[in-house]
C-alpha cells in the first residue's frame, strides 16, 4: 500500500468451537464541506483561510465501507492478502479521497488521505474526519481532526498567492458517539 495519512481496519466476529474473538474495527467518518458565500480572511500578517458559510458536499463511513468490503469476493483472486478493488457504486469516494484497501488472512485493512486535487483556492475544501474504534459495536475511542486550507497571503492585494497547503488539526473529543450510529 501507498503510504497515507489515516488508516482503519475492519475484522469480523470468528466463531471456533466455545471460542469466540471480538468484531473489530478501527473507523472512519468522513465529512467534506464546501463555502458558500467564500471570503478570505487572514489569521495572522502572512497567511489567510477561507471563511462563508459551511455546505456538506460529501459524507462516508469508511468503517461500514469496509465492513461491506470485507464481505464481497473478488471474482479470480485469492481472498488472502489480495488487493480490494472498489465496486463502481463506491467509485464516487475518489473524488475526494485517495483510499487503498487489502484483505488480510480475516480483516480488511484500508489507508487513505485527502485528495490533494479536489482542493483549490477557488474552491477550498475542509475535512472533518472522526476516526473511532469499537469492539462489537461498542465505541471505545473518538478522535476528531479538521483538515483545513491555508494560502500565503499578497501583502499589497490582501488576497491569497497562488499556492495552498492543508492543515491538520486535532480537535478535543467531544463529537457524540450517537453520530456515528452504532446501535
Amino acid at each position: 500500500m501507498e503510504p497515507h495519512l489515516y488508516s482503519g481496519h475492519y475484522a469480523p466476529a470468528i466463531v471456533k468451537g466455545d471460542q469466540r474473538t471480538a468484531e473489530q474495527q478501527v473507523g472512519h467518518k468522513v465529512d467534506v464541506y464546501q463555502f458558500g458565500n467564500l471570503q478570505w480572511v487572514s489569521w495572522n500578517d502572512k497567511f489567510m483561510q477561507p471563511a462563508g458559510k459551511l455546505e456538506k458536499v460529501f459524507s462516508v463511513d469508511l468503517g461500514e465501507l469496509a465492513a461491506e468490503l470485507y464481505k464481497l469476493r473478488n471474482p479470480g483472486r485469492s481472498l488472502e492478502r489480495s488487493k480490494i478493488i472498489l465496486p463502481p457504486q463506491f467509485q464516487h469516494i475518489a473524488e475526494y479521497l485517495t483510499l487503498e484497501a487489502r484483505r488480510h488472512d480475516h480483516s480488511l485493512w484500508y489507508s487513505f488521505d485527502v485528495n490533494r486535487d479536489a482542493v483549490s483556492l477557488e474552491r477550498p475544501l475542509e475535512y472533518r474526519i472522526t476516526q473511532y474504534a469499537s469492539v462489537d459495536n461498542e465505541l471505545i475511542e473518538l478522535q476528531d481532526f479538521w483538515i483545513m486550507v491555508q494560502a500565503r497571503r499578497d501583502k499589497k492585494s490582501k488576497k491569497p498567492l497562488g499556492s495552498f497547503s492543508l492543515r491538520r488539526y486535532q480537535m478535543h473529543p467531544s463529537a457524540s458517539a450517537s453520530d456515528l450510529n452504532f446501535n
